[in-house]
Formats: structure tokens, sequence, C-alpha cells
């Protein structure tokens, strides 16, 4: 019982430790980068010439022209090798030698050497790679599950890929056994997120269920994928006249079309576009932060970066107060 109870107190920790590197934000001071806290207090001293998000528990950064990987407490975990390597998914990173991708685990050893010409990220324990102008789907020791034989292919998302099979051909969906569940019969579409995905025909974008039964008819401009709250943004209107507005998974349209461009909802806040400035509404509808902003991003637990009007990067939170704002010269 002592053992299964330090199993527990460990997993808390772990948790914990991955919990705190999430909330962690890249910031930029006089060219250098460093992060900061939720409360926006720096948590690593800005010394990178470049930093990215923290994903599965580290960040990478570039040194003297070179990128490698940190942990939570700015400790170097990879060194600074890499002149192309990605963030990591599923426990393991994309990088480049020599033109070709291949990955490393978060040690940095290399547990598939580079041989393919163009690969995805790992979801669920598969990427897409590319052979000789083809894609396929390897596992996470290099083999391939499914040969290359798709002109375009996609990370795995509810468990099923959208694949294209020619260069003009029709969009379809396939399993992890490559078997195919959805006819290829669309223009376009995206990918799956609760159990819809959006999909383009005769120029017009709607939704199906994962068995490719339409749920929401096709007669959007554009439409996103579903956010986790159960909202996708969607077009209507054509060129010149398009509005953006939110609906539900049966098609209800439960934030009017009102604002001149929108982003889908991340973490309980939405950026929409109010004329030519940036604010946030939240699920009701509601404006939390009045449009004030040129660039926005999606928030990611509590804070989102935003430009400011005077061209200021700064951090704020779900409020909208700044937490953190260059005072280099």
């Amino acid at each position: 019982m002592t053992r299964g109870i330090g199993k527990i107190a460990l997993g808390i920790a772990v948790l914990a430790s991955g919990a705190f590197a999430q909330a962690l934000r890249p910031v930029e001071v006089n060219g250098k980068w460093g992060y900061i806290d939720s409360t926006g207090k720096t948590v690593i001293t800005t010394q990178y010439e470049q930093a990215g998000p923290f994903n599965d528990g580290l960040a990478r950064v570039r040194i003297s022209g070179k990128q490698g990987f940190v942990d939570p407490k700015g400790n170097t975990v990879i060194k600074a090798e890499y002149d192309k390597v990605e963030d990591f998914h599923d426990n393991l990173a994309r990088f480049e030698r020599n033109g070709k991708t291949g990955y490393i685990d978060k040690t940095g050893k290399v547990v598939i050497e580079p041989q393919f010409t163009g690969s995805g990220r790992f979801h669920d324990g598969l990427a897409p790679a590319e052979m000789n102008g083809k894609w396929g789907y390897i596992d996470t020791s290099g083999k391939w599950v499914m040969e290359p034989a798709y002109y375009e292919a996609v990370e795995f998302s509810d468990g099923l890929a959208r694949v294209r099979t020619s260069v003009d051909g029709p969009v379809g969906y396939i399993n992890k056994t490559g078997k195919t569940i959805i006819e290829p019969t669309f223009t376009d579409a995206g990918d799956f997120s609760g159990g819809l995905a959006p999909i383009q025909k005769d120029g017009k974008w709607g939704y199906i269920s994962t068995s490719g039964k339409v749920v929401v008819e096709p007669r959007y401009g554009s439409a996103t994928t579903f956010s986790p709250n159960g909202f996708a943004r969607v077009q209507v209107g054509g060129p010149g006249e398009a509005k953006f507005g939110y609906i539900n998974k049966e098609g209800r349209m439960v934030i009017n079309p009102t604002f001149s461009d929108a982003r889908p909802f991340n973490d309980g806040r939405a950026a929409v576009k109010i004329e030519d400035k940036w604010g946030y509404i939240d699920d009701k509808g509601e404006t939390v932060i009045k449009a004030q902003y040129t660039k926005v991003g999606d928030f990611e637990g509590e804070l989102t970066r935003v430009t400011t009007s005077d061209g200021k990067s700064v951090w704020i939170n779900k409020s909208g107060k700044t937490v953190w704002e260059p005072t280099g010269d």
C-alpha cells in the first residue's frame, strides 16, 4: 500500500510539473528570449536567440544559431545542435538533417533515423511520412504501418486521418489500419474534433460525423474544427461582405455572425475582430476584452499574447489585464 501511495504522489508531482511547464510563456526583451509564468514573473531569464512554447514538458530554444530544448527551470535537456527541429508531440520531436527528416526522444537520442522527404507529428502512435513523393504512416519505431500511397496525408484525430490520392482528387478518411472509413467525396476537409469534421462540397462548408453522415449541411463560406466547448467558427456571406459567428454541434447559430473576422474558442475565450481591431468574447458571446489590439493569439491557460495599437507585444490575462510588457530600450 505504501508503494501505491508513492506512485500516486509521484504521478501528481509529474502532472504538476507538466502543468507548470505549460503555464510558462516566451517573452522577448532587447532581442533575447526568456520565459514568464502566469503572473508575469520572469522564471527563465532572457538569454536565448529564439524561444518557443512548452510542449510535452520541454521548450525549443535557439543558442548560437542552433536549436535544442530546455526544461521549465531553464536546464538544457537536449543540447542546441540542430539546424531544424520541431516541438515534442507524443514524446517525439521531428528534426531535419541533410534534407531528410527523422525523430528524437526527450533525451536527444535519435530513435528514427532521418530518411523521409517529409513527415508530420505523432498522434496516437502514428505519424504521416513521405517517401518518393507519396505519403504513408509510420509507428514510433519508424516502421511503415501504411505504405506510401497517398498524395496528401495528415495526422490522426478521433481515430481517423484525412487523405487524398491525387493532386486534384477528393478527400476521404482512413482508420489506423488503412481502411477507408469515409469515401473520398469532398473537395476539401479538416480534422475531426469532438466527433465532427468540417468538409467542403460545391464550394460550401458543413460537417460530418465519424461515420461520414452529414450532420450540418454545407452552407458556409468557411468553417473550423469544433473547439472543446462544442462551438465552431463559421463564415456567412461572400467576399467583401463576410461575417463570422459560431455554431454548436447541431448546426444552430449560438453566437450571431456579426464579426469581421474571428478565431476558434480556446480555454473559454475567442478572439473576434470588430472593424479593424481585435478583442475577446466568452462562450455566451459577451465581450470580455474590448476590441483594441492589432494582432492577437489564442488563450492557452490564463494568458495570451497580443499586439497593442502602438506596436508593443504584451501578454494579457483573461480579464484583459496586461501581466507582462517589454521594459527594455
